[in-house]
């Protein structure tokens, strides 16, 4: 199934039938590998392409938890950036952009469980270009995308996206980890969302991986 073209959720700014940055535009997933050191990640595209190198942190509290670097290692430019509340355990704020650069003009979402200490569902949302604000939602699932050989459907790391009003499913994340030591798993987009948007769907799940992980 092609992306769809023009969608209302191209958003933030980006170019209508841009789909993901630094990737071609008929692009549907993004794979997810362990880096060199186990706990930070590669993301590359369907040709194999590293697009972008994820860094976390969490053993130091001054540094966001989960940094997006452009690239294929911490050198390229950062593209947004993820912080665990200190007063909310279970809420990540969210940002695109680069914090050391121009925090002032990052804006700054939340995203948390749809019900306190349940980490099965998570909502955020983000102001659309007319103003109004569209929530979406992480809900674990153990069907939807977990197909592939390399995906197991019983893990805990399996998630889709679903659009907050509609509930249609936007994108879905099938997690390797039970079968794979080196793949973390691959991000599907069944959508075109936006570069912009697509990278805070991007944001939004390599929180999710990173709580799971810590946990």
């Amino acid at each position: 199934m092609p992306p769809r073209q023009g969608s209302d959720l191209a958003v933030l700014g980006s170019a209508q039938g841009e789909f993901l940055s630094n990737s071609n535009p008929s692009t549907q997933e993004l794979h997810l590998f362990h880096a060199k050191l186990h706990t930070n990640i590669s993301v590359k595209d369907a040709d194999g392409v590293c697009t972008y190198y994820v860094k976390n942190c969490a053993l130091k509290p001054k540094k966001p938890d989960v940094t997006l670097y452009a690239g294929s290692d911490d050198t390229g430019a950062i593209l947004g950036v993820c912080k665990w509340s200190n007063l909310h355990p279970f809420k990540v704020m969210v940002g695109l952009g680069d914090p050391g650069i121009g925090e002032k003009d990052i804006v700054w979402e939340s995203m948390e469980p749809t019900r306190y200490l349940d980490q099965k569902e998570n909502h955020w949302s983000i102001a659309m270009n007319n103003g109004c604000r569209r929530g979406f939602v992480w809900k674990r699932t153990h069907r939807v995308g977990c197909d592939g050989p390399d995906t197991s459907r019983y893990s805990f790391r399996n998630f889709k996206l679903l659009d907050g009003e509609s509930g249609e499913i936007l994108a879905t994340f099938a997690s390797s980890a039970v079968k794979s030591w080196s793949k973390v798993g691959t991000l599907t987009f069944r959508t075109d969302l936006g570069s912009e948007m697509a990278r805070m769907v991007l944001l939004t799940l390599l929180a999710l991986i990173e709580k799971a992980r810590r946990d």
